[in-house]
């Protein structure tokens, strides 16, 4: 909640259900305890054929204790804000949630998730909608969130072209049709295959313009629907 007292957010700190799903845990061998409602379907099914054994349990029970973890983790960090501390701590615990699975790391043979600090951030690649294409890879998060940064330094209509988590075009113009032309002559070569983000609506005009070259993402506040039908005929985009 905005605003709320402060002894109203004391009141609804849970004590008995962590200490219980604790002690659960904490007896893994005998107990299977589950906080995560995506596990239901897991566990009925252990259930009911009879194949629920101690390393599954072992799974369970460590998902107890990373979700009380991120639980007193964000309530330390809310008290250490309402109390006015915010001296640098002898330990630092952060809490964030898995967005999704990525395609890969950094390099082909690495896993890599994408994570979102918990709370509410506007602005933040975290709080995208993908609208179109293919599941996003490591490399294609690192330069979306550089070239968000970047565009965001803006008030006028800007473009940003990114490659390999460095800008090769930063332009602004009367609109964004014009500061997408700018930024792609800066490098007309760099940008091919890189990241471009705008800080205006994408229109059919400039969609069209987009289109004539192969581009990895494109981000914008909005996309007309003109626009979004030109660049979604790339299915990988």
């Amino acid at each position: 909640k905005d605003n709320v007292a402060i002894e109203e957010a004391i009141e609804n700190i849970d004590i008995g259900g962590p200490t219980m799903i604790r002690a659960a845990a904490k007896n893994y061998r005998d107990v299977a305890v589950v906080v995560d409602p995506a596990d239901y379907s897991f566990l009925i099914g252990h259930i009911k054929n009879n194949t629920l054994n101690t390393e599954q349990k072992q799974y369970l029970a460590q998902k107890v204790f990373e979700h009380t973890a991120a639980y007193d983790a964000l309530i330390a960090d809310y008290l250490k804000t309402r109390f006015g501390q915010n001296k640098l701590s002898d330990s630092l615990t952060l809490t964030f949630e898995k967005i999704s699975d990525m395609r890969y790391g950094e390099n082909p043979h690495q896993n890599a998730a994408f994570y979102k600090e918990t709370g509410k951030y506007e602005g933040a690649l975290t709080a995208a909608q993908q609208l179109h294409g293919k599941e996003l890879s490591y490399n294609n998060i690192a330069d979306a969130d550089a070239a968000i940064s970047l565009v965001k330094e803006f008030d006028e209509p800007c473009v940003v072209a990114v490659k390999h988590a460095n800008p090769c075009g930063v332009a602004i113009g009367e609109n964004i049709f014009a500061a997408y032309k700018k930024a792609y002559e800066a490098d007309p070569v760099s940008i091919f295959g890189g990241i471009v983000a705008a800080n205006r609506e994408i229109d059919g005009e400039t969609a069209n313009e987009i289109s004539k070259i192969f581009l990895e993402i494109v981000i914008a506040p909005s996309f007309s629907q003109e626009a979004f039908d030109i660049i979604a005929k790339k299915k990988n985009i």
